[in-house]
């Protein structure tokens, strides 16, 4: 037998009621009906996806030939981020080293202050041994004065003041101190 050949219409022997008639008619509309209507919601939603389609195309081209290129502008947003995050880096890293510096420059004025202090206090405690000597003990406390002032010198650079120095004067230049104590 033949899969394409339609089978001979079914023809019944007896004939059918005007009820019956009517009834296959109206299944008949029904399924018109049902036909026409999938037919339009197919038709429908085939001219909507072709309107999006056609929308988003004519918005991309358009985007496109007026220089807006969303692809180009979001490397550049990318590389400017990355440049930005870059000197955020560089500029955190230049004020570290900067606050390291200013710490540095602390504890070294701290220490020579110190040291001034350490001179001025050992000065004094040896002119007030030598004060009872007599008159070399004024030559010993007069360069015991002249080493804490050069002292002071050092240290005045840094803002510090030395306050064991009996004259109250610190010179601003750095000279080396000889003492001869005999």
């Amino acid at each position: 037998m033949d899969p394409n050949a339609t089978p001979p219409p079914r023809r019944d022997a007896r004939p059918l009621s005007a009820q019956q008639l009517q009834a296959k008619a109206q299944a008949r509309r029904k399924l018109a009906a049902m036909r026409a209507r999938a037919k339009h919601i197919r038709r429908v939603v085939a001219a909507l996806t072709a309107a999006l389609l056609c929308s988003v195309f004519l918005f991309l081209y358009v985007q496109l030939a007026s220089g807006h290129d969303p692809a180009l502008s979001a490397n550049a947003k990318r590389s400017a981020t990355s440049k930005t995050l870059t000197a955020n880096t560089s500029a955190a890293r230049a004020r570290a080293k900067a606050a390291a510096q200013r710490a540095k420059a602390k504890r070294e004025a701290a220490e020579r202050k110190a040291a001034a202090e350490r001179e001025a206090t050992e000065a004094q405690t040896t002119s007030s041994a030598s004060s009872s000597e007599g008159s070399t003990g004024e030559a010993a406390g007069a360069s015991a004065s002249k080493e804490s002032s050069s002292q002071s010198g050092s240290s005045g650079e840094s803002g510090a003041t030395s306050e064991g120095s009996s004259s109250g004067e610190s010179s601003s230049s750095v000279s080396p101190v000889t003492t001869s104590q005999s």
